[in-house]
């Protein structure tokens, strides 16, 4: 987990145009040079999860809270992947999804499967998780802020 100070520095490296908040295209680039390239869309579902004067940016508290979550997301998926694969199955990912507090029904056709093969893109029933760290206080076993075990728990 990274220091107040390393999360206010790796603010600062974010925040380019130094307005003291975070908007999409600098929350995007961050997320391009930890090695993620997600689209617009998916970055404004980020920064809606936590925005919480609705102004489509992150303040400092904003974007710690949105670091919170991914923590949370990443020592979830830590818990639950019992046999240290690196990857959830459709099981433990819908144990994980549990336990951080989403409720989603598993009937054939039901809102857990209909996410799940939103972020299966090979169709696999496996999903990974890589962690949600600056990349200055990451281990060389996490290489980048995060995949598609976190964007499922993000539209949960």
């Amino acid at each position: 987990m990274a220091t107040q100070q390393q999360l206010e520095a790796w603010f600062a490296a974010v925040d380019k145009d130094g307005s003291g908040a975070i908007n999409v295209a600098e929350l995007q680039q961050c997320l391009a040079q930890s090695g993620l390239n997600f689209s617009m869309k998916l970055v404004s579902s980020l920064i809606r999860m936590y925005d919480t004067d609705r102004t489509a940016t992150y303040s400092k508290s904003e974007f710690f809270q949105l670091y919170g979550f991914l923590q949370r997301v990443q020592t979830t998926f830590a818990q639950f992947d019992r046999d240290r694969s690196g990857v959830l199955d459709l099981e433990e990912m819908y144990q994980a999804l549990i336990a951080l507090g989403y409720t989603l029904d598993k009937q054939p056709g039901g809102a857990y499967y209909t996410l799940c093969q939103s972020y299966d893109f090979d169709r696999s029933g496996k999903f990974k998780f890589d962690s949600p760290a600056p990349r200055s206080s990451r281990s060389s076993a996490q290489s980048s802020f995060w995949s598609g075990s976190a964007r499922a728990a993000i539209q949960a």
